[in-house]
């Protein structure tokens, strides 16, 4: 959509939430926002939407909630990424340089390599050079322009998946890869060279690790480099796995050590990937092992309101996590007091942390309602 003086292009937003909202309503069309996790994830940066009953639109259906549950199966894109950039190449043209930067755990399409000029990729996990990859992008960007560069790229997708645990980019035996790259990166016959963990909780059918080498105008040669760092990844590929623990194991290992404290992580309950927040198949095990020391986390806003309405020093028993859907385990019965309320989360001492809202604050000024239970 373009700007128009009543919707103003905000800072970090490709337009304002208000401009966004009107579009879809109107159109009855999606509207793509491509930025990062935290509008997503977060309801710090836009307040809560708020649905008009009463509002008439120009044409489409408006689904009820009992109207979705009914529909058997919805239609998607299954490369948002790659259908933006095929369409943008279709209206702009093949002369048009398009160049896109990309989060370090980004599933690339062969749609997006061959409807991107380049594809540049941030270089860390955690992701610490998103500035400097914007840089990059622009001044490749100046020297297309200038003519100076014709860019010739090669892009390779071994089918290898690299375990979420196993994406440190400063750990072995991803740190590996990396080395790899920074040598091609200081090659001078390589413009420029990225390499993507992949997201193995997404649901797409182009997954997984994947590289890419861009030279001046020399396809021969980014093959090469290409192939050369893919194959050395390829050859380690087993490093990647992960060799976890049941959940009966390892509450069972933490309760006995000796060490404190010990953390267990759900990383399947991947609030990025799509997952709810709210598993409890960890909890379940902790109550049954009769652990007496610990502290969990959930997104569970019934409970968080419950914890609330019934405010601070009172006792009640809540029905914990397991309610998004019935993929991430059934609900907890904990018995609990409430200890304190600060911000928008429940604290259970020693035993959950209940949030009402998945909320980052910017600083201690923004830090209301928090709520804790004991």
């Amino acid at each position: 959509f373009t700007q128009t003086p009543e919707y103003p292009i905000l800072s970090g937003l490709v337009g304002s939430e208000m401009c966004i909202r009107d579009r879809a309503e109107r159109y009855q069309t999606p509207v793509i926002v491509l930025l990062d996790l935290d509008l997503g994830m977060n309801d710090w940066s836009s307040k809560e939407f708020e649905w008009d009953d009463f509002k008439e639109y120009d044409r489409g259906k408006v689904l009820s909630k009992e109207d979705l549950e009914e529909v058997e199966e919805f239609g998607r894109y299954l490369d948002v990424d790659g259908e933006v950039l095929l369409r943008l190449r279709n209206k702009m043209g093949s002369e048009f340089p398009i160049i896109c930067t990309l989060d370090k755990h980004a599933n690339i399409s062969s749609k997006m390599f061959d409807n991107a000029d380049i594809l540049v990729v941030f270089r860390t996990c955690p992701h610490l050079d998103t500035y400097d990859r914007g840089i990059e992008a622009a001044k490749l960007m100046d020297q297309i322009l200038k003519k100076e560069l014709i860019p010739a790229g090669t892009f390779i997708a071994p089918p290898m998946m690299i375990n979420m645990t196993k994406q440190n980019t400063f750990e072995e035996p991803v740190s590996k890869i990396i080395e790899d790259m920074d040598y091609l990166s200081n090659d001078t016959s390589v413009v420029t060279a990225s390499f993507a963990l992949g997201f193995p909780f997404a649901d797409v059918p182009e997954l997984g690790a994947s590289f890419l080498v861009y030279t001046n105008n020399n396809l021969e040669l980014s093959r090469e480099k290409c192939e050369w760092v893919s194959t050395r990844a390829w050859k380690n590929r087993k490093e990647y796995n992960l060799d976890a623990y049941e959940v009966e194991e390892a509450v069972k290992i933490a309760n006995e050590s000796e060490a404190f404290p010990v953390i267990l992580n759900d990383v399947g309950d991947n609030t990025g990937g799509g997952s709810s927040a709210d598993s409890t198949f960890l909890l379940h095990e902790i109550v049954k092992q009769n652990v007496e020391n610990y502290c969990t986390v959930f997104f569970d806003p019934e409970s968080a309101s419950k914890c609330i309405d019934s405010g601070i020093g009172s006792t009640l028993t809540l029905n914990i996590g397991g309610k998004v859907d019935d993929q991430h385990g059934s609900p907890v019965e904990l018995e609990g007091k409430v200890i304190n309320i600060i911000g928008l989360i429940i604290f259970l001492i020693a035993t959950v942390f209940l949030r009402k809202r998945l909320t980052r604050y910017k600083d201690d000024a923004d830090t209301k309602n928090i709520i804790t239970l004991e």
